[in-house]
């Protein structure tokens, strides 16, 4: 059964979905960044380890680590079943488990929930997770075809961390399963991001309160450049131009007159006029001096 919801009901779904989900939790948001309630939830998770947890974000290219929340990436990687993945390419948002599945375009950011016009479909596999297993239900329903489909986004994306459980046989012949403790498989977080794991900080992206003022964005914590050779956003330092991919390229001949294709500082084609050695063309100069303060 498919379900229109929007405003409170939207937020309570969500809610609801996560404190009810017992076998597996997904969690696909381009941003991250929860709210009290979502928190909340989830810490009603905190001791199933039976629960396998999957979180998918995104990021942009010129900051890595202003698609998620610091402090949201300490407490997820502390349950005990858990992946955390990253997907440059998601804008997406579904979240899932045993009994339904969301889509909707609600990030899982306390903002959006609190302020902003969203909407999604519910899809509830009441009971027909029995004929998914046996083959009675039809590949045509619409909560099968978006499982599979965010399957293999899951699939696709890069595993940043993974907490998996151990357990051990208990009871009569054992016939059950005691939860010893989890063990960290795969963590990439302190190299995928610009900070060691506990120094992170949320450094903010579009803001999306309406309270605020239309069309505010926060501060990035890192001053925002090109790349000259491809044009890509990067960290600002007039002395580093170049993206880690492009510095290779440069490095075979660490030639600083190469005729580069981009100004550093407006991202503008500079036609050949910019350089390593100079890497902003000469109309941008002072106004680069003036922001930058170099």
């Amino acid at each position: 059964m498919a379900e229109f919801v929007h405003g409170d009901h939207l937020n309570f779904t969500l809610n609801n979905l996560i404190r009810n989900a017992d076998e597996y939790l997904f969690l696909i948001s381009p941003y991250i960044k929860l709210h009290s309630k979502i928190t909340d939830a989830l810490k009603s998770k905190k001791n199933s380890p039976n629960l396998a947890i999957t979180v998918v974000f995104g990021k942009s290219e010129a900051y890595q680590n202003n698609r998620i929340s610091g402090d949201d990436l300490e407490f997820l990687t502390s349950f005990p079943n858990i992946e955390i993945r990253y997907e440059k390419n998601l804008h997406a948002k579904y979240y899932a488990s045993e009994d339904g599945a969301l889509i909707t375009s609600l990030n899982l950011y306390d903002v959006s929930q609190d302020n902003n016009i969203e909407a999604g479909v519910y899809l509830e596999t009441p009971k027909t997770l029995v004929g998914k297993l046996t083959g009675w239900a039809k590949e045509t329903d619409l909560d099968v075809k978006a499982f599979h489909f965010f399957e293999e986004v899951i699939e696709n994306s890069k595993v940043l961390f993974k907490r998996t459980p151990l357990f051990e046989e208990g009871g009569f012949m054992g016939l059950s399963k005691n939860y010893v403790e989890s063990k960290i498989e795969t963590d990439l977080l302190t190299a995928f991001f610009d900070k060691p794991k506990a120094g992170f900080a949320f450094t903010g992206y579009k803001s999306y309160d309406k309270d605020k003022g239309k069309g505010k964005t926060e501060s990035p914590a890192v001053p925002l450049g090109y790349c000259i050779r491809t044009g890509k956003p990067i960290p600002f330092n007039k002395d580093k131009p170049l993206s880690a991919e492009a510095y290779k390229s440069w490095s075979k001949y660490e030639n600083k007159d190469f005729q580069e294709n981009f100004c550093h500082f407006s991202g503008e084609p500079s036609n050949g006029l910019t350089t390593y050695a100079t890497p902003i063309l000469k109309k941008n100069w002072q106004k680069a001096k003036e922001v930058f303060k170099f």
